[in-house]
């Protein structure tokens, strides 16, 4: 295993992602916000099927405000990626640039790796990686993925209502990461 990469499980591995895996982040990150919408019929992601979407995906894949890209490989082939990002006021207002978390975004899991838990592990691993920095992470989702919203509380994260009624379609959840 190379010094920047991560075992996730057996035949599994976690690695940051550059510029280089645009294509291949993008996809499974495409590949994700179709299934959500047209299997799920949940219309959260639409902007990951767009031109501002794909250039957020290729900024943070450039580092732009610290975020820091993961690509996640079952058997050396692409399944799964996510974001960690030290602030975030875009979806957690003032609460975002209060120093005191890490926040998971873009968390994909590519369609023909569904039913694996690599989702879990994969946020598993970002916690143990926040937990290194910051006392909370912390995450987000539309309101109304009632799926969503369970599979988080599963994950042992509490679910706080906005404060800023910008964010009434965000459900927020955060967990204690180090103790």
């Amino acid at each position: 295993m190379k010094r920047d990469e991560w075992q996730l499980a057996e035949h599994e591995t976690l690695r940051r992602a550059s510029v280089d895996d645009a294509e291949t982040v993008l996809a499974i990150v495409q590949g994700a916000a179709r299934w959500v919408q047209d299997v799920k019929g949940v219309p959260q992601w639409r902007l990951y099927l767009t031109e501002p979407g794909i250039r957020s995906v290729h900024a943070r894949l450039a580092g732009e405000g610290g975020a820091q890209v993961y690509l996640a490989l079952r058997g050396g082939i692409p399944a799964g990626a996510f974001v960690i990002q030290w602030a975030d006021r875009e979806c957690w207002g003032h609460r975002g640039d209060d120093g005191l978390a890490g926040y998971i975004h873009m968390l994909s899991v590519a369609p023909a790796f569904h039913g694996l838990k690599l989702g879990e592990r994969m946020v598993r691993w970002a916690e143990r990686h926040i937990a290194t920095l910051r006392p909370l992470a912390r995450l987000d989702c539309w309101s109304r993925s009632a799926a969503l919203c369970a599979y988080y509380a599963r994950l042992g994260y509490t679910r706080h209502h906005p404060d800023d009624p910008r964010f009434y379609h965000v459900a927020w959840f955060e967990k204690t990461v180090i103790r």
